[in-house]
């Protein structure tokens, strides 16, 4: 009499959403090399199970827009004082009594005193106003007075952080299109048994009925739950190794 290969009991309660998504979506491709009907799993069920996976997915995109708001807000703290920073040295430089300076920020002050005041802009438009100031400064005419005062650095930065916000800020945005979508628990229960039916389904099958893809996906399924397990067990030592003592 054949061996009966079990697929090996997985707690999938213990994974993260990215780990738990993972390994379902892995699971969905061993389903599909041979074909849901293959399986004789019911196509709209299946369907289904797909698409509760790509909601994880969206949820788990849609937890991550706090961090961003976050990262927006220091970026923006950012940008505010880099701007204060080159526009004050304008103004102050202005008295100094080495003459190169003094003219250097004689004319660059007057080129930006329009943007004074450009922290105080709502964020959205800082980000083109920002942009114009960065235009004047690198004009060719104004590049000897911004070495003259050492700000070559300083505009560099402000053009790198101006920048990474406004990516940030269209990253986000987009994220922000998927909500609504209901809550982690709740679809991962829902994909729990899912799950269980249809991996109960095909061992059932080769049980009573074995062929090579029932075989196959059993093979495939177990060496996919110890990768999956031994990918945990990492992380999870990681993390340990990380606390402090």
């Amino acid at each position: 009499m054949e061996e009966i290969i079990k697929i090996t009991n997985l707690n999938l309660t213990k994974f993260t959403t990215e780990e738990y998504t993972q390994f379902l979506n892995d699971t969905v491709k061993l389903v599909e090399n041979a074909g849901a009907n293959t399986f004789g799993i019911n196509v709209d069920f299946f369907e289904s199970f797909k698409k509760n996976i790509q909601r994880l997915k969206d949820i788990s995109r849609q937890s991550r827009i706090s961090k961003e708001t976050k990262d927006l807000n220091n970026l923006n703290t950012e940008r505010n004082s880099l701007v204060q920073y080159i526009l004050s040295i304008f103004r102050t430089e202005r008295k100094s009594p080495v003459e190169l300076r003094k003219k250097a920020a004689e004319i660059l002050y007057d080129v930006t005193k329009k943007y004074i005041g450009t922290q105080y802009t709502s964020n959205r438009s800082k980000i083109i106003i920002i942009e114009g100031l960065l235009l004047d400064l690198r004009k060719m005419e104004n590049k000897t007075y911004i070495e003259t005062l050492s700000l070559v650095e300083a505009v560099n930065k402000l053009e790198e952080v101006n920048t990474k916000y406004n990516e940030l800020k269209n990253e986000r945005a987009e994220n922000q299109i998927a909500n609504n979508l209901g809550n982690t628990k709740e679809v991962r229960t829902i994909t729990d048994k899912q799950y269980d039916i249809i991996v109960s389904r095909i061992f059932a099958l080769n049980v009573i009925t074995p062929t090579e893809d029932t075989k196959k996906f059993i093979v495939s399924i177990n060496k996919l739950i110890t990768d999956t397990l031994t990918s945990y067990k990492q992380r999870t030592n990681r993390n340990k190794t990380a606390k402090p003592e």
